[in-house]
């Protein structure tokens, strides 16, 4: 089961909105917090809204979670949340039918370690072309702990922290290559 937030979701700030003709963007996320505390629905939003405010050459075609039983992630482990990620990105390509004329990211949010380098990060990675296994990647040394029973001014004062390394990952030349990474638990 995939589940579909909103198809053409487009920026009507733009000026030269009508003028500009927009690179239709289909966008794969997977969100992966164990916490199920976590609001992932406000995460889902900023992330549209932020690839919509920051990145204006685009309009959003479909924007499509991969989190459930459609990208099964029991066999991966917990050791390395940048590992998982990547490995987790493989197996939304060999899941996924990636057809069509529009842009294809992959998105991928998590709180988690990174070996024995940080602990308790936020780690976003994007692959902007999933047929070629390099992607980007931002560090957060503060983790998302946006909570269901939060008070929405309090998830908007630690949104701050979302919105800030979702637009550092979006510009970064910060690069993973993951050709060499293998999961052998399909």
């Amino acid at each position: 089961m995939v589940d579909k937030m909103s198809i053409k979701f487009c920026s009507t700030n733009d000026k030269n909105n009508s003028q500009t003709q927009k690179q239709l963007l289909d966008v794969y996320y997977y969100l992966d917090f164990d916490d199920k505390t976590i609001d992932v629905r406000f995460l889902e939003r900023c992330l549209q809204v932020n690839i919509v405010v920051n990145l204006k050459e685009y309009c959003i075609n479909k924007f499509i979670n991969c989190n459930n039983e459609y990208v099964n992630t029991i066999n991966i482990g917990n050791e390395d949340v940048v590992k998982r990620g990547l490995l987790i990105f493989n197996k939304m390509f060999r899941r996924l039918k990636l057809k069509g004329s529009s842009d294809i990211w992959f998105i991928y949010l998590s709180n988690g370690d990174i070996k024995d380098v940080y602990q308790n990060v936020f780690v976003t990675l994007i692959n902007k072309n999933p047929c070629i296994k390099t992607c980007s990647y931002a560090i957060n040394k503060h983790n998302v702990n946006i909570k269901y029973e939060h008070s929405k001014s309090s998830k908007l004062e630690q949104l701050r922290d979302v919105n800030e390394t979702l637009k550092e990952l979006f510009v970064t030349d910060k690069s993973i290559t993951y050709t060499n990474l293998v999961d052998y638990n399909y």
